[in-house]
Formats: C-alpha cells, sequence, structure tokens
C-alpha cells in the first residue's frame, strides 16, 4: 500500500470512527474540496492534525498508519506484493487517494448537514 493511500485510510478511519468530530472535518474539509494531488491531500491532512489543539488526533492517526503500514505479515492469496492485502476486487480498478479522501470527507460533511435538517419536516 502507497504512503499516499495509507495516510487517506487512516485520516478517514478517525472519521468514520468519530475520533474527529463532524465539525472538525467540515471545518477542515471546506478549504481543501478542490484537492486533486495526492501529495497535497497527504500534506494538507497532516499539516492540519500538526497544529498543537490536535495533537490526540495527531496520536491517534500515527497509530493507525503504522497499523496500516505493517499490514499482514501472513501471506494469503489475495496478498500483493510486500505483503500487503488487497482490498480491490479482482478485475476492479483501485480507488484513488483522492477518490478516498474526498469520498469519505463527503459522507462525514453531507451526514453532519442532514443531522442538522432532522426538524424540519420532509419536502414531498
Amino acid at each position: 500500500m502507497s504512503r499516499n493511500i495509507s495516510s487517506v485510510k487512516a485520516f478517514n478511519e478517525l472519521v468514520e470512527c468519530g475520533i474527529i468530530p463532524q465539525s472538525e472535518v467540515t471545518a477542515f474539509y471546506q478549504p481543501h474540496q478542490n484537492l486533486q494531488d495526492d501529495d497535497e491531500i497527504v500534506i494538507a491532512i497532516e499539516t492540519w492534525l500538526k497544529h498543537p489543539s490536535r495533537s490526540k488526533f495527531l496520536a491517534s492517526y500515527q497509530e493507525k498508519l503504522e497499523r496500516l503500514r505493517k499490514g499482514s505479515s501472513v501471506p494469503t492469496r489475495e496478498t500483493i506484493p510486500g505483503n500487503v492485502k488487497s482490498t480491490t476486487k479482482p478485475n476492479q480498478p483501485s480507488a484513488t487517494v483522492s477518490q478516498l479522501f474526498h469520498n469519505a470527507m463527503i459522507k462525514v460533511t453531507q451526514s453532519n448537514n442532514s443531522g442538522n435538517s432532522q426538524s424540519s419536516p420532509p419536502k414531498p
């Protein structure tokens, strides 16, 4: 697994399990929603996490990143070079760093927006 993919997956795990509050995710994503370059996305994530007020997030991120980088130590049929298990089904393209990042951010920011609008009745 590439460094960039591992970084985005580690960040996404923090977001999806609620370690980083939705309000923080929304505030982070707004100025970064147009990023497409893999390196720029990872730099934005890591720069944001390195702010002193986010030291707990950074520690959790580094733990998850280390776990992802170690990967599976037991080779299996689904293991690709480097003893990393592929999460991509056969004959399907792998998700890009940009896709992984934006899909997770959109999912969280949309659920945050829908959570705020639950008090209003649904429109016919």
